[in-house]
């Protein structure tokens, strides 16, 4: 009879690669947004609203989760980068910031940063994961674990944030002082690092990258 090789012998004795283990905040908060997109899909048909409308742009649902830093409160709240989903179901959904940061005239964020919405600034402010950092405005330096669940029109679903976004996450994290971390697909979560920020092409592929969606 044939001796195995030292190949086979290596496949079968070689160690398991250890499972991934989802972080629990991230599972926390992929529930949520999934539950408050079966909401809005129970309150309308419009797909451009609801989910996924192959002749539309998408449509992203983002939940976050906030504690201060110095201690107190932790918030879990949503958005959804479309009007319309707000108005079906307000309950836990950030609007954002005051109507002159949505108009790009001031900073959404704390009072020392110089971010701004570029334009067109209320439809760049009206995105998810723009609305509940517009939301904090000025509170102070806390802990943040955001999840991002964008459908595009058309491809594979993200949990990246856009570039726009990127930009104000890297203002938030350098001139307001939060600690900002990123869930993947794999419920991984991802400290928004000094790899990612401030906010250039290069720094955006670094956090793809990392996320997993390079």
């Amino acid at each position: 009879m044939a001796t195995p090789s030292a190949a086979a012998m290596q496949v079968l004795t070689g160690a398991m690669a250890p499972a991934v283990i989802p972080d629990p905040e991230c599972v926390e908060l992929k529930k949520a947004t999934d539950k408050k997109r079966s909401e809005i899909s129970s309150k309308t048909k419009d797909k451009t609203v609801a989910g996924k409308d192959l002749k539309g742009k998408g449509t992203t649902v983002s939940a976050m989760k906030s504690t201060p830093k110095a201690g107190g409160m932790t918030k879990t709240r949503l958005a959804h980068n479309n009007n319309k989903a707000h108005m079906k179901c307000p309950s836990a959904m950030a609007k954002g910031a005051s109507s002159d940061a949505r108009k790009g005239k001031k900073t959404p964020l704390c009072p020392s940063s110089s971010f701004s919405h570029p334009d067109p600034a209320m439809q760049k402010s009206g995105h998810a994961e723009a609305r509940l950092l517009g939301e904090l405005g000025a509170a102070k330096p806390r802990s943040i674990t955001l999840s991002i669940d964008w459908i595009p029109g058309n491809g594979a679903p993200s949990k990246m944030p856009c570039e726009d976004c990127h930009k104000m996450l890297c203002a938030a994290k350098t001139e307001c002082g939060h600690d900002i971390s990123l869930c993947d697909s794999k419920g991984q979560k991802h400290e928004l690092s000094d790899d990612h920020c401030p906010a250039t092409p290069a720094s955006y592929d670094a956090l793809r990258q990392t996320m997993g969606e390079s």
